[in-house]
């Protein structure tokens, strides 16, 4: 599976940048109720991993601009350790 990154800018001029998690993804699919409907599910799934105050509604009004783009997911080969030689 693809990662998505989701970059905000906030119209107070700061911004943020998260790469969805899994758990981030199934906590937007329990809020829709098994699926992710396009740009709301996932700013939904953002708002949840940045842990942002206040309500999903309420972080949205903040917003000034959101990017979204596509990262190739990490091979396992890269995030698990190397065997030992006996």
């Amino acid at each position: 599976m693809n990662r998505v990154r989701v970059s905000v800018a906030y119209v107070d001029g700061t911004s943020a940048e998260v790469v969805l998690r899994p758990f981030a993804l199934v906590a937007a699919e329990r809020h829709f109720r098994g699926s992710i409907p396009g740009m709301e599910g996932t700013l939904y799934a953002a708002w949840h991993q940045l842990g942002q105050p206040g309500t999903f509604a309420d972080w949205l009004e903040s917003l000034e601009a959101v990017g979204e783009e596509a990262v190739p997911p990490t091979s396992a080969t890269e995030s698990a350790p190397s065997p030992s030689s006996p």
